[in-house]
This record gives structure tokens, sequence and C-alpha cells, in this order.
């Protein structure tokens, strides 16, 4: 493929991409989860579950990976509980376009399908914070990935994705003051640049009156809401 030629997976569901590029086959909670993301109509998508159910890997690796391979000028923003981590990530989805082996045990090797992602030279250097990939069309300057701690500034006007991953933990939810921060960065730093995209939140329930529960009840009347409890934590505080 020359730049501007890039496989066409219009047609191609999450679940076969994962199956196709991942080699994984997908569990019940996980059919769920990719019946949510997927759904046309779903702007909110609320995720909650244990730690280990496999969650982060599908939303904050999966997800994206599949989103600007099937639109090359997607915008995604990956938002987790801090910088440290965010770049973490972003890590685990460089090593996925660039380290060719990782695709060993799967039908099918992305990187070589798409012909590479990482752009030769020039000025859409990958840094620690975000990427761009080489495929990309039209002329914005915004990255196709960029991770960041909740909180922080997010780079450019539009965003077509923003996921939350694991972004609320004990030290932000502790305080009404401290989820009151955070519930304005998220509507007015966050969501408001993804209006007409989809917003994706992940993450495990901390506290009663944690910004999760807040935001399930607020969003529970929204035709565009969709939420998916992973059944193993089925405790007090999952379903209020």
């Amino acid at each position: 493929f020359s730049q501007w030629e890039v496989p066409d997976l219009s047609q191609m569901s999450f679940e076969e991409f994962v199956s196709e590029f991942f080699g994984i086959e997908l569990v019940e909670h996980q059919h769920r989860i990719a019946a949510a993301l997927e759904d046309p109509l779903a702007k909110l998508v609320l995720v909650l579950g244990h730690p280990e159910s496999g969650k982060s890997t599908m939303i904050s690796l999966w997800y994206p990976v599949y989103s600007f391979c099937k639109d090359v000028d997607h915008r995604i923003a990956l938002v987790t509980k801090s910088g440290t981590k965010a770049q973490d990530l972003l890590t685990r989805i460089k090593r996925y376009l660039t380290e060719e082996h990782l695709y060993d045990d799967a039908p099918q090797n992305l990187i070589q399908v798409f012909n590479g992602f990482k752009p030769m030279h020039g000025d859409m250097d990958w840094n620690q914070d975000q990427i761009y990939i080489k495929h990309r069309r039209s002329g914005e300057r915004d990255p196709t990935v960029q991770a960041l701690g909740i909180g922080k500034q997010i780079y450019g006007a539009r965003l077509d994705k923003l996921i939350l991953d694991d972004a609320l933990v004990q030290d932000n939810q502790l305080t009404e003051l401290t989820r009151e921060r955070i519930d304005n960065w998220f509507d007015n730093e966050a969501r408001s640049r993804a209006q007409r995209g989809q917003t994706v939140v992940n993450g495990t329930r901390l506290l009663p009156p944690d910004l999760y529960g807040q935001w399930k009840k607020a969003w529970a009347g929204m035709r565009t809401f969709r939420s998916v409890i992973v059944p193993a934590i089925l405790n007090e505080y999952t379903d209020d």
C-alpha cells in the first residue's frame, strides 16, 4: 500500500478484528461489552466490573487500535488515573504497531496488513504522550491517540473517542471536593470535545458516592447510554 492506500476494514466487526489480529475469541461478558461499544446509538458507554476481568485490554488496547484501523483519521484520548499509567497504556499500543512478533499467534499480522504505522520522520513524531499513524488523510494536527492523566489538558478541539480506563481511584473519589473537580473536568474539558463522538468509561466501583455511581444515575434515562456490568462484582455498590 502507498501511504494513501489503506485496507478497508469497514465491514469488519470488533469481535472479528480481535479474533483476526489478536488471536482471541471473546468470552460472554466481553461479547456484551463489544455489543455496547459497537452500538451506533451508544454515545456513552459505562463498563463496570472487577479489575481482572480483561476489560482494560479490551477497552484501552483493542478498541482504540480497531477504531483507527477502521478510520485512519480517528482521534482518540485515553485517560487514566495518572500520567505515568497513561504512558504505559500508550506504550502497549505502540508495541502492537511496531513489534511484529506480537502477531506470531494471530491469524494475521496487523503491521504487515497496514504496511507499518509509524511515520518515517518529520512533524508527526511519536512521544510518550501521543502518536500519529502515517495513513492519516486529514490535515488535522490532532494526534491519533493521546494519553493523559485525569484532570489534565486535552490536545485539540475534537475527539472521536474519549476513553476513561480506570481513571477514578480512591484518591480522587474520597471527598466531595475532589469528585466535583473531576466531574467538572469531565464535562468541560473532556466530554465537550467528544460531543459528536463516543465516550467510554471503564472501571471498578470504589465507594457508594463515587462518580461511577453518580454518572450511571445521571445517564440512566438517555437513549444514547449503554451500561455493561460484569457480574463477578455484584456487590452492594454495583447497581444503585
